[in-house]
């Protein structure tokens, strides 16, 4: 918990305000890439307009998030991704906690039910936080791999990079 505190403090601290955008496919990947996956564009670019997300809770029911004029951080992760667990088992309040003076919500993002285990979604969502499973997202996203953050501030892309262990910063 405390190495990925420091490293979403790192992370938010370096680009919170539209820094660098690292490509994971430059430096081999970061965890796991969407199963499934078609080949993405690099990701968005600070200043880009965010791309609605639409997909499945993991209740199965339908969900769209309108991105216009919305503040967020989007973690996108897997079920299984080993990078992925810290994360899932309480990171996303510190990747939330450190965007200081960044108001917004933290959206959960998985690949689609086709791909990826609703059940074990379900299981490892936190009850508060909204979890979409969409690989239209990731693919919307030019994200390449998990555990990856996308940060949005008013609609627009802020800020794109991946956030794992052993990653510099």
């Amino acid at each position: 918990m405390r190495l990925v505190k420091r490293l979403a403090r790192r992370w938010l601290a370096r680009s919170w305000g539209g820094g660098e955008v690292e490509a994971a496919t430059s430096r081999g990947g970061t965890g796991t890439a969407a199963p499934g996956a078609a080949p993405v564009a690099a990701p968005l670019t600070p200043g880009s307009p965010a791309p609605d997300c639409r997909g499945w809770a993991p209740d199965g029911a339908p969900i769209e998030l309108a991105m216009a004029g919305r503040t967020a951080i989007l973690v996108f992760l897997t079920s299984t991704c080993r990078e992925c667990r810290p994360v899932w088992q309480g990171g996303t309040a510190a990747v939330a906690a450190g965007a200081r003076g960044a108001p917004g919500e933290t959206v959960l993002i998985t690949p689609d039910p086709s791909t990826e285990s609703r059940r074990s979604v379900a299981a490892l969502a936190p009850a508060d936080l909204t979890t979409v499973m969409s690989s239209a997202a990731w693919h919307a996203y030019g994200v390449t791999g998990a555990p990856w953050v996308v940060t949005v501030a008013g609609g627009v892309v802020t800020g794109s990079r991946p956030l794992g262990a052993g990653r510099p910063g």
